[in-house]
């Protein structure tokens, strides 16, 4: 009889670990009449063996078990543990749902230490989670972020979902929750479903802990090697459950946390394809046209019919990676954290229990980042040559993936060494506090008396509100001729030079923008993005320059982008269940729920009086005097 051992790999395992012990036991029995492995009992026969006397083995026997028992050691407690339970639980809940559905428990959030619950819903099959400054913060389902997130099953309100229909995870941490299901495919009893699926969290209550007082703490801390800083982290929890009758748990959690959130290479604005065929050199952006005046760098070589080749290996068939600049980007985020949640049940007698939940989160975040960019004069110009490149051999279409004329036959090269003429560097300081607070309620009475109708009945009120202030200080070393002049109507352009500030006559009259600041696309700077971090060298006139404070110049001063947001959510609903004992099942139920959102954005502005005219605008900000933020 055969046995295909591919269909049965477990057991297949499991008897070859039998087979191996059956054969260690065997080999290390001595066969009747075998020789033994000591020379010295080779001598011995058979005969001699059973010539011992039984009162000889009697007496080795005694000695033997005299020693078992003076090396014995007398132990005050076993502990046994397992987490076999709390994996039935998941394995249950998963097979008795009606949908399809993932369930993670208090088990397995706690078994590793995540920051975040979304960091314990990544090992969740088909979910994927995004991070940001070392924790997760939003969750994608099937690869697609549009998941609905519900507490307790209903839908959880945080600032962040006025315009998203996430919350922003960083500010649930994983103590605070018993388990937490992925619901991909919803039915119609789900609040707050997506396209994706939906995931509902499940905080602690009284009845989830035995009889009695249970109580859990924690504290540890952390250390950033590259931030420096210490960031302390505390929970804990208390449950008192009276058998049943009634019970009432309080938990909380606490962190402060900073963390290193560096980057750097090709900008945050996107990248450009750029190409020395004719049709891509000649471009706004291409090798050709951004270099506004400045002389065109020998390393690229014109051909008759407008292609170019700037990787000297004799051909134009080239298509390199551009981008509006290249930056190195210094950002540390820090994360003060304070949640808290509160749970009551009691059994009312005759079938009905009430259940009161409260869950609290508040996170004040500041966003600190310093930086330098070098940028292109024209968006995403092609002001620069590759030194080091390497043919793919992958067609490409056109500047932005997109089919193009004049663009056949091209191949993408991977750069690895850019030698770039910047229109100006900038070096920038920005900060970004943002202040977050959700505070949700619910009460509910459930009825099972054990008999075919079951139902419940819940009302909700959650709010919450967010404020966002950002700050960004830039300053130049360009002298500003890369911005053309915004005068008053009826004056010429040519009236001053570019880079000039208007002033009255009686404030002094006209100024430069950066008496010292250094003329566009004329002196390069090499970007190496060979090793692990990004290396940019300088020439020695560069370098001297940057040295200078006097040939540095303030450009943009601005708050943009600041909101203050507040939402707020009332919902009743009731559900029922009937089960006719024939097999049929109905599931019914109605909701009510009015939500409110206010999302008021604004920029911090100074005032100016007519006196103060624009003269110059660099992308979309203001350049004047005072500073005056667009």
């Amino acid at each position: 009889m055969s046995t295909d051992h591919r269909k049965h790999p477990l057991s297949f395992a499991i008897s070859m670990s039998l087979l191996a012990v059956v054969a260690t036991s065997a080999m290390a029995s001595p066969r009747p009449g075998a020789p033994a492995d000591n020379p010295g009992a080779q001598a011995a026969t058979p005969q001699d063996a059973q010539a011992a006397s039984p009162a000889d083995a009697a007496k080795a026997k005694s000695k033997a078990d005299a020693a078992k028992q003076k090396a014995a050691v007398t132990l005050s407690t076993v502990t046994v543990s397992g987490v076999r339970a709390s994996q039935m639980r998941a394995i249950d809940l998963k097979r008795d749902a009606p949908n399809i559905q993932d369930s993670i428990t208090a088990e397995n959030i706690g078994a590793l230490p995540d920051v975040t619950i979304t960091d314990s819903l990544q090992r969740v099959t088909g979910v994927q989670i995004n991070r940001d400054a070392g924790v997760g913060t939003s969750v994608d389902v099937r690869g697609l972020p549009q998941v609905g997130t519900m507490l307790n099953g209903e839908v959880f309100i945080t600032a962040d979902q006025i315009d998203s229909q996430q919350p922003d995870f960083t500010m649930l941490p994983a103590t605070l929750f018993h388990g937490v299901d992925v619901i991909k495919s919803p039915t119609a009893s789900t609040t707050d479903g997506g396209i994706s699926g939906a995931l509902d969290l499940h905080t602690y209550r009284p009845w989830d802990l035995p009889s009695g007082f249970t109580y859990s703490y924690s504290a540890n801390g952390e250390r950033g090697r590259t931030s420096s800083k210490w960031g302390p982290e505390a929970n804990g929890l208390i449950s008192y459950n009276d058998e049943g009758r009634w019970g009432l748990l309080v938990s909380a959690d606490y962190s402060d946390t900073t963390r290193s959130n560096s980057n750097e290479g090709l900008d945050q604005y996107g990248v450009v394809l750029n190409g020395e065929n004719a049709a891509s050199a000649g471009g706004y952006n291409g090798f050709l046209t951004p270099w506004n005046g400045a002389p065109i760098p020998p390393q690229i070589v014109q051909n008759p019919d407008g292609s170019v080749d700037v990787n000297g290996d004799g051909k134009s068939d080239g298509v390199f990676m551009g981008s509006q600049n290249i930056g190195l980007y210094d950002i540390t985020t820090q994360r003060k954290r304070k949640s808290g949640s509160a749970s009551f049940q009691m059994d009312m007698g005759s079938g009905f229990t009430f259940t009161s939940d409260y869950f609290y989160a508040q996170q004040k975040q500041f966003d600190r980042n310093v930086g330098i960019q070098i940028n292109s004069t024209n968006w995403q110009g092609a002001t620069y040559v590759p030194l080091q490149s390497r043919d793919t051999g992958r067609p490409v279409a056109g500047s932005y993936g997109t089919p193009e004329p004049g663009w056949d036959g091209t191949h993408l090269y991977t750069t690895q060494v850019y030698e770039k003429w910047p229109g100006d560097v900038e070096s920038f300081s920005q900060v970004t506090r943002r202040n977050s607070i959700a505070k949700n309620f619910n009460a509910q009475l459930d009825f099972d008396n054990g008999g075919p109708f079951t139902g419940s009945i819940r009302g909700i009120h959650d709010t919450a509100q967010q404020s966002n202030v950002e700050t960004d200080l830039n300053i130049s070393n360009s002298n500003g001729e890369l911005w053309g002049n915004v005068l008053k109507d009826g004056v010429p352009d040519d009236a001053v030079p570019p880079g000039t500030y208007i002033y009255p006559d009686e404030l002094g009259g006209n100024r430069v923008f950066n008496a010292n600041g250094l003329a566009q696309n004329t002196v390069p700077v090499v970007a190496d993005l060979r090793g692990r971090y990004l290396k940019v060298s300088l020439p020695s006139s560069l370098a001297t320059q940057f040295a200078d404070p006097n040939g540095w110049t303030m450009k943009t001063l601005e708050s943009s982008g600041d909101y203050d947001r507040k939402v707020a959510l009332n919902a009743v609903r009731f559900d029922g269940h009937f089960d006719f004992g024939t097999g049929i099942k109905l599931d019914f139920g109605v909701r009510n729920s009015i939500r409110h959102a206010d999302n008021i954005g604004y920029t911090l502005v100074t005032p100016y009086t007519a006196a103060w005219v624009p003269a110059i605008r660099t992308d979309a900000w203001c350049v004047t005097w005072p500073p005056t933020w667009c």
